[in-house]
């Protein structure tokens, strides 16, 4: 809550030209710790959803940016995601893995994986039936975690670049860091709204390195489409078991 709306414009300008930018306050003027920023075009809010959703503030917390949504809209993806998170994050071999072509389930999702040595679980987030390119992968150790980190962050599968991250457990205990990639990202007919909402919650973020919530229409990226193959899946049952993510933010990451 210590963001100031001069800070978040600061923090936004740098993907577009700012049109408003505002923070919600209380009755009594202290931060509620959510605001709005609205960009001249949807491709700038596009843009600076891909890249700060995740940003790590000096503070430690940790942004949550996605599109404007309506309060129950965003009520229900934050107790929903809250609710996969409570099971992923026991798991401190994982990668979490964002910008997922949608046709993308569990188990193609071990295939990209697999050789980097045994995945003991893959899992994709989802609005129903309908995928949010966001999913997990689980490992049985450190080595396989960081090859695969290694060589596969701003790999391009199917439609478009991945991004692979540590999850909140392997970051705090080990010292890891990715190969950075940051793959141009064409923004021509995107059609997600300019209004981008930012907020930081207090709920701890045990296990991933960035809360999640991708809108269902930034797969409508025009991205070339690099050829990947891809070798039989295993038999094995992907999914985790019932659990909880939610948009929150925590000591360790917030927006």
């Amino acid at each position: 809550k210590d963001m100031n709306e001069t800070k978040l414009c600061r923090l936004f300008s740098t993907y577009g030209t700012i049109t408003s930018c505002k923070i919600q306050t209380d009755n009594n003027g202290q931060s509620r710790g959510f605001g709005f920023v609205n960009f001249e075009r949807p491709e700038m809010a596009q843009h600076a959803m891909m890249n700060l959703n995740g940003h790590v503030l000096e503070d430690g917390k940790q942004l949550y940016v996605g599109p404007f949504q309506k309060k129950s809209e965003r009520q229900n993806d934050l107790q929903r995601m809250r609710e996969e998170n409570h099971h992923i994050q026991s798991n401190n071999l994982s990668l979490f893995v964002s910008n997922l072509d949608p046709v993308i389930d569990e188990q193609l999702l071990e295939v990209i994986f697999t050789k980097f040595g045994k995945v003991t679980k893959t899992h994709i987030l989802r609005n129903g039936s309908q995928s949010k390119g966001i999913g997990f992968v689980c490992f049985n150790t450190m080595e396989e975690i960081t090859k695969a980190l290694n060589e596969m962050n701003g790999k391009w599968i199917l439609s478009k670049p991945i991004y692979v991250k540590l999850s909140t457990n392997v970051v705090n205990s080990q010292s890891i860091t990715p190969k950075s990639a940051t793959p141009p990202i064409s923004s021509a007919n995107v059609t997600s709204p300019p209004m981008i909402p930012i907020s930081y919650f207090n709920t701890p973020l045990m296990f991933y390195p960035y809360t999640v919530m991708i809108p269902t229409q930034s797969n409508n990226y025009p991205l070339p489409i690099a050829p990947f193959h891809l070798e039989a899946p295993s038999t094995r049952e992907h999914s985790l078991p019932p659990s909880s993510i939610t948009t929150t933010s925590t000591t360790s990451h917030t927006e």
